[in-house]
């Protein structure tokens, strides 16, 4: 019988090459990933660190890494809408907090980068929202004065519908 190898004799898998590199390193490397081939990173990795490692496995690991901080910042995200909704108190819905939130972060993004088209990107996304959240009011006055039981003393037209809609919202 032959007597076995010890756990530190055996050769490392190409991830867990990865993952003895420090914290900071492996950040360095990810935020170079974006600009730089997996092939000359794995030569980088190879001269800097001396791990040598494949440019399938640093392929791997980047998809690896890419999951693991989408879901890091989507749990941030997720915190930060709680915090929202809880400080509102019952003035608002998990949904404004939603639209709140998003509507800072777009606005960080913006001071971060300047971008016109982004800004009028976001421009088109706030008038959106704002004509959705005014259609959604008037289908519940028109909803409500239907469950009123109001029979119509005369057939009115559609547009005198939404001009007696406008009016009641104040528009």
């Amino acid at each position: 019988m032959t007597a076995r190898k010890g756990i530190g004799s055996r050769k490392l898998r190409s991830d867990c090459k990865m993952n003895q590199l420090s914290p900071a390193r492996r950040d360095a490397i990810f935020a170079l990933s974006e600009t730089t081939s997996t092939e000359e990173l794995a030569k980088l990795i190879h001269k800097k660190d001396g791990v040598k490692i494949s440019a399938t496995a640093v392929g791997n690991w980047l998809r690896a890494e890419t999951i693991v901080r989408r879901a890091q910042s989507n749990l941030e995200v997720a915190r930060r809408v709680v915090e929202a909704y809880k400080a509102s108190g019952d003035a608002g819905t998990v949904e404004e907090a939603i639209e709140n939130l998003a509507k800072e972060r777009a606005l960080d993004v913006l001071a971060e980068n300047s971008d016109p088209e982004a800004v009028a990107a976001l421009v088109r996304l706030v008038n959106e929202g704002r004509k959705i959240k005014l259609s959604e009011r008037r289908v519940a006055v028109i909803e409500r004065r239907a469950g009123m039981g109001e029979e119509p003393k005369e057939k009115r037209s559609e547009k005198d519908v939404r001009e007696e809609v406008d009016r009641i919202l104040g528009m």
